[in-house]
C-alpha cells in the first residue's frame, strides 16, 4: 500500500518525491510506503489549513456535525482495512492476531464529541 500526503484537498507525493517503508517487524515485508513529508510540505499544509479555516469558521455547528459524521461513516466503513494494515505494521499477525475491539471503538467513540449536547459543540459556531 502506498500513501500520499493530503494537502489543500489533494493527495500528492512529498515535494521531494521521497518515501519510506514501514515493514512487518518479523518478516521484513514492506507493508506500506509512506510519503516522506518535507518542511516545505508541512508549511504548505499549515497554509492550506489556515486558508480553509476562513470558510470553515463560518459553518454552523449543525453542519459541522453533519460533515464530521460523514467522515466518521467513511472511516468506519474502512475499519477492517485499517486493522489489517496496522496489525501487519506492528507484527500482530505473527503474534497470533490482533485484538480488534480497541481499534474498532476509536472511530465510533469520536462521535461522542459531535453529539448536539456535547460541551464541545458550541452554538456560536466557534469550536
Amino acid at each position: 500500500m502506498k500513501t500520499k500526503l493530503f494537502i489543500n484537498n489533494t493527495w500528492s507525493a512529498s515535494s521531494d518525491k521521497k518515501s519510506f517503508d514501514r515493514k512487518h517487524p518479523v518478516s521484513g515485508e514492506v507493508v506500506t510506503q509512506c510519503a516522506n513529508a518535507t518542511v516545505d510540505d508541512a508549511v504548505n499544509a499549515a497554509r492550506a489549513a489556515q486558508e480553509a479555516f476562513k470558510s470553515w469558521k463560518a459553518v454552523g455547528p449543525s453542519e459541522r456535525r453533519r460533515l464530521l459524521l460523514q467522515v466518521a461513516d467513511v472511516m468506519e466503513s474502512k475499519t477492517p482495512e485499517f486493522i489489517e494494515v496496522m496489525a501487519k505494521e506492528v507484527g500482530a499477525s505473527a503474534l497470533g492476531g490482533v485484538q480488534r475491539a480497541p481499534v474498532g471503538q476509536c472511530i465510533p467513540g469520536s462521535r461522542l464529541t459531535s453529539h448536539p449536547n456535547s460541551r464541545r459543540n458550541h452554538s456560536d459556531g466557534q469550536a
